[in-house]
């Protein structure tokens, strides 16, 4: 009867016309040189290498953690994986590695929905107080991946991070930091951009963002690949469309508070942008090199060197046509800390001004140029021809 409701309704479906991701390519899993099962949950560690049997016990007890807070939090209910690796358990494979994180295992899809059973792998050599991030991180990465096998690798993982941060108070941090807040195709800065968001949406319980990602799951149901579109950042956009707001209007905003969170979880008070100060004003900055790519933004922090109550910051931004684009300017004070931020409005006019009156608490403003593709930004979407150049202007007026 199923395969009869199947046959009818997509014989009466239109073919789907919009974007097509491939499936994640499939990791072979590694050779199991021994494994312990948790007792209560479905949970399997298995040593890829014979150094990794000293720590198996430690990752499985990270993984049991994480399984519970996961659990107790409301927001996942880890599974197993239906025997792809010989158990029914979620294996979890410690060995010398890349990366931590989680594989695609087989092409076979696990639900009605489009997804893909997935495994985890854990490096060997993480410092024992990275691992019980590590192993919770990739614990998530696996069900965002079966949730969701046509999302971006990027804003997985980066969701991946958030959603660790958020139990954990920290993420997987394997990289170098990033010297500039500069790109949402980077996993660490989506998250931080998630942070914001959900702080604005949420208070950051976490609910709003694990809703868009079932927002964003569909069903190809023919053709090749899977179907790309609605992805999370169209289901966010959605959702605050149905909230009376649109995301290019709040993604200044967004990108700001970005690089001040980004900053103060570095220890700055102040983010690591390029800086002007007042003295060396007016400025005509150079157009930026490389272009931006959709939800991309290019910073500039203005030193006031003082107090400047009474005058007035003049901003402009020259963008390249074909893309909208929204300038922000955030006034923050001597410590760092937001006082407010003001955006020009969005328009298909590539450029735009502002004008900041400040006060004597304000010391520094914080300057942002945002790429909003054609207004539904996606950094999942292929954006070599959203890529836009733009430059700014400062001056002030006494």
């Amino acid at each position: 009867m199923d395969s009869w409701t199947d046959a009818v309704s997509g014989r009466a479906m239109l073919k789907w016309g919009g974007q097509r991701v491939p499936f994640p390519v499939a990791t072979p899993r590694p050779t199991s040189l021994g494994h312990l099962d948790a007792a209560e949950a479905p949970l399997s560690a298995h040593a890829a290498s014979p150094l990794a049997a000293r720590r198996l016990a430690s990752m499985l007890r990270s993984a049991e953690q994480a399984r519970d807070m996961l659990r107790a939090s409301g927001l996942f209910e880890l599974t197993g994986d239906r025997g792809q690796g010989g158990t029914f358990q979620r294996d979890l494979y410690l060995g010398d590695f890349a990366r931590s994180g989680a594989y695609v295992d087989s092409s076979e899809r696990v639900s009605d929905l489009d997804s893909a059973p997935a495994f985890v792998l854990i490096d060997q050599r993480l410092p024992s107080d990275r691992l019980t991030a590590c192993t919770s991180q990739a614990l998530i990465e696996a069900e965002l991946l079966e949730l969701d096998p046509a999302e971006s690798e990027a804003v997985r993982n980066g969701s991946a991070a958030y959603f660790s941060e958020l139990l954990l108070g920290e993420r997987c941090d394997e990289s170098e930091p990033r010297p500039q807040p500069d790109t949402l195709h980077d996993p660490d800065a989506f998250a931080d951009w998630l942070f914001v968001l959900g702080a604005r949406q949420d208070l950051n319980r976490g609910s709003f963002v694990l809703n868009m990602w079932h927002f964003a799951r569909q069903k190809t149901w023919e053709g090749s690949g899977l179907r790309g579109s609605p992805d999370l950042l169209e289901a966010i956009g959605k959702a605050l469309d149905l909230g009376n707001e649109k995301l290019e209007e709040i993604a200044g905003l967004l990108a700001n508070l970005s690089a001040l969170r980004t900053a103060h979880a570095r220890g700055l008070s102040l983010p690591a942008v390029p800086r002007v100060p007042w003295s060396a004003i007016p400025v005509h900055r150079p157009p930026l090199s490389p272009a931006l790519l959709p939800l991309d933004s290019a910073y500039l922090l203005v030193d006031l060197e003082g107090a400047r109550g009474g005058t007035r910051l003049s901003i402009w931004a020259q963008g390249e046509a074909g893309v909208r684009w929204v300038l922000s300017a955030t006034r923050l004070d001597a410590e760092g800390q937001s006082l407010g931020t003001l955006n020009a409005p969005v328009r298909k006019e590539p450029n735009s001004e502002l004008q900041i009156e400040l006060d004597d608490r304000t010391r520094h403003v914080l300057l942002s140029v945002t790429n909003l593709a054609d207004g539904s930004p996606d950094p999942d979407a292929p954006s070599a021809g959203w890529a836009r150049s733009t430059r700014l202007i400062v001056d002030h007026v006494p």
